[in-house]
């Protein structure tokens, strides 16, 4: 039973990959720019035109910084919880023999 659901993955990996690759690119879009900006906005509310060192780890440790981190992590997480979800529909997929492509997949995970 095990053996014949990864023949089945193995004869789907290029899918699998795609819709990996779909997703780490999206986060890299998303993320990337979201630090930026939240990163930029805590400086700004600092009170300082630019922080160093300590002033950095002081500026991450405030109850500003934390809120931005946990903001950054629960966009990171509804990414890899979306990748997993399309992931899964295409094992799904191809333990019932059903044509769907990475991007169908990606759209409506």
């Amino acid at each position: 039973m095990i053996f014949d659901f990864l023949q089945k993955m193995r004869n789907h990996w290029l899918a699998l990959l795609q819709v990996h690759l779909i997703f780490v690119l999206l986060g890299v879009a998303i993320l990337g720019p979201l630090s930026g900006i939240l990163l930029q906005f805590a400086v700004e509310l600092s009170g300082n035109p630019a922080v160093v060192d300590q002033d950095i780890a002081r500026l991450l440790l405030s109850p500003l910084g934390v809120a931005f981190t946990v903001l950054l992590l629960s966009v990171f997480l509804a990414i890899s919880a979306m990748e997993m979800g399309a992931l899964l529909v295409v094992m799904v997929a191809a333990e019932y023999s059903l044509k769907c492509t990475p991007a169908q997949v990606s759209w409506y995970s």
